[in-house]
Formats: structure tokens, C-alpha cells, sequence
């Protein structure tokens, strides 16, 4: 009967063979699944990295922009005031007032001659 056991187990051992070297080769394409997605992932996070250093040093320039225009903003706006207090003050001199009604036909002459 040995000859009959070792016939039966024959089938088995060629099965567990073949289903061994199957789990070996799954085994071996996982791993490198696994370290072919590890590197991705660690570029990935390098590029994050940069990408918010990036940001970072955006935001910044973002900040220094804005203080730059609030400066001539209040600048400019200083200018106006000057401007409004100087033709305010021209208004008020006695030249323009004389001069108003002269000034005010000139412009009537025009009217009429366009």
C-alpha cells in the first residue's frame, strides 16, 4: 500500500508546489507594489512640501504688496487734499472772482460757435 499513498500524495504535493511558488510570486509583486507606492508617495510629499513653501512665500509678497499699496493709497490721497485745497484756495482769490463773468461769456461764444 505504500505505492498507493505515495500515488494519491503525488497530486497534493505537485498542488502545494505549484500554489507555494503562486504565493511566493504574489508575495514578491506586493513588495514591489508596496515600495513602487512608497516612492510615489514621499515624491508626492516632497512636492507638497514645495508647494506650500511656494504658498508661503507668496502669501508674503501678498502681505508686503499690500502694505506697499495702503502706503500709496495715503499718499495719493494726501496729494488729492493738497489739490482740492489748492484750487479751493484759486477759487477764492479775488483774479478768479473778477474774472468770472468774462470767462462765463467766452464759454457761451463757444457754445454757439460749435
Amino acid at each position: 500500500m505504500p505505492s498507493n499513498e505515495e500515488e494519491e500524495l503525488a497530486p497534493l504535493e505537485e498542488a502545494y508546489e505549484r500554489r507555494t511558488t503562486q504565493l511566493y510570486e504574489a508575495r514578491g509583486a506586493l513588495a514591489e507594489a508596496v515600495a513602487t507606492l512608497r516612492t510615489e508617495l514621499k515624491r508626492r510629499d516632497e512636492e507638497v512640501q514645495a508647494r506650500r513653501a511656494e504658498l508661503a512665500g507668496l502669501q508674503e509678497r501678498a502681505r508686503n504688496l499690500e502694505t506697499e499699496l495702503d502706503h500709496l493709497r495715503a499718499r495719493h490721497e494726501a496729494e488729492l487734499r493738497a489739490a482740492h485745497e489748492a484750487i479751493s484756495a484759486l477759487r477764492g482769490m479775488k483774479v478768479v472772482r473778477w474774472t468770472a463773468w468774462p470767462r462765463s461769456i467766452v464759454y457761451r461764444l463757444r457754445e454757439r460757435g460749435k
